[in-house]
């Protein structure tokens, strides 16, 4: 039976008891990104935790895209034992992942080995990359783990891989089940965890996604410069790590279908599977549409992301599904008009003709109507602009969401005294 741990609600304010922090014991937490998947959320929450009395290990290899980016944001990462791969620019992805899987598994060894000698309170998993792979050795490292009182915490980022998830649902469930508490992003992750794995409520705790990437800004002139766009021109934007799921392919399609209209750009930024990326280009080079679309199929460093976002005018989301999406919080944070999917998670932070327009996914005619009508409409952008910039300033601050961590942090261990006492 699940012990349950006691915690403020979801749904209320964040603010902890007045405690002065200085006065707090200090909580060892070791935050699991072996193989360093979403490094930027991870560093983010790890800078943040730091001022909440929380010494937390940063448990990951370096990011192979920009191997020096802990490093400048003075963070030192702590894989275990191996931090090879991320070191080199290795093109043929099947190598890199066969590289990555036998160092993640030796990091793996070795962190059993210094937790049977100096064992950290809480292991707060970000992301599984093995289990992505059906290789289930983090799941024993996990049941290791908790064999030796280390208490369990996993943010749910995505309830299941959204390119592979079904035949993943029986290994995901697993760790869902062996977890002492489970943090979601948002409502519609807590539900399906509830109903589709059969989660104890009290067992999850909903904690915002931070705002990221909150760089000095550039003006839109000067984004527009640097990238070598023109003025005049209504910038629609795409940007992320490009997958089959984020709908790229019916961005085109309808693009295509929409490309008599004037002084419109799409530009697509990003990087992702070489092969992917190559179907793009054939696809706009076979629509004929190159002279409207903007790629950029690659890597985009953390100082050149702001030109992106502050250089357009519309950001779309053609998502086919997601649980948490970084990509989305940051277009908020830019305050920029939005097209996005009716995907739940993207109805829970957005609303309908007030922050942006939703359309179904697959529906070139809805999407392409919506398209048009911001850049034929000004007033509509900026309306919808100016709103979305009201969101993101409401947003959780990583000060909130380490505060609301750290409560989960103390959630989980003081479950662990009473059932210590209670044995």
């Amino acid at each position: 039976m699940h012990n349950p741990v006691t915690l403020v609600p979801a749904k209320a304010s964040v603010a902890a008891a007045p405690v002065a922090k200085a006065m707090r014991r200090p909580i060892k937490v070791f935050v699991m990104d072996l193989c360093c998947f979403i490094p930027f959320y991870t560093s983010q929450l790890c800078q943040a935790l730091t001022d909440e009395q929380v010494d937390a290990t940063l448990g990951s290899i370096r990011y192979y895209l920009q191997p020096d980016y802990f490093r400048r944001i003075g963070l030192r990462n702590n894989p275990g034992l191996v931090d090879v791969v991320g070191r080199f620019s290795i093109g043929n992805k099947f190598l890199r992942r066969i590289l990555k899987v036998l160092e993640c598994c030796l990091n793996l060894a070795a962190l059993a080995v210094r937790f049977l000698v100096a064992k950290p309170d809480v292991l707060h998993v970000q992301y599984l990359a093995l289990l992505d792979y059906g290789i289930p050795v983090e799941y024993w490292f996990l049941r290791f783990s908790k064999l030796l009182g280390i208490r369990i915490v996993h943010t749910v980022h995505n309830v299941l891989p959204p390119d592979n998830g079904e035949p993943r649902r029986h290994g995901y469930g697993k760790v869902y089940k062996l977890a002492d508490l489970l943090i979601c992003h948002g409502e519609e992750a807590r539900t399906r965890l509830i109903k589709e794995f059969s989660i104890a409520a009290e067992k999850i705790v909903i904690v915002p996604h931070g705002p990221m990437f909150e760089n000095a800004r550039l003006s839109q002139p000067e984004a527009r410069a640097a990238l070598g766009f023109s003025p005049e021109e209504v910038i629609i934007l795409s940007f992320g790590v490009i997958s089959p799921y984020k709908g790229i392919d019916w961005l085109l399609d309808t693009w295509h279908k929409i490309q008599g209209l004037k002084n419109a750009r799409l530009v697509i930024a990003g990087t992702g599977d070489p092969a992917l990326l190559a179907s793009i280009e054939q696809q706009v080079q076979a629509l004929g549409i190159q002279d409207s679309v903007h790629l950029h199929l690659k890597f985009v460093p953390v100082e050149m992301l702001p030109s992106f976002y502050q250089s357009s005018d519309v950001i779309v989301y053609p998502y086919r599904e997601i649980t948490t999406s970084g990509a989305i919080t940051t277009g908020i944070g830019y305050g920029k008009a939005i097209v996005a999917t009716r995907v739940p998670a993207f109805r829970e932070l957005l609303r309908e003709g007030e922050t942006a327009l939703f359309v179904d996914y697959g529906d070139v005619d809805g999407l392409g109507d919506a398209i048009s009508k911001l850049v034929r409409d000004p007033k509509l952008r900026a309306r919808l602009a100016e709103n979305v910039a009201a969101l993101g300033r409401r947003c959780s601050s990583w000060e909130a969401i380490a505060e609301r961590t750290r409560q989960c942090y103390e959630a989980v261990l003081r479950s662990s005294c009473v059932k210590a006492t209670a044995d």
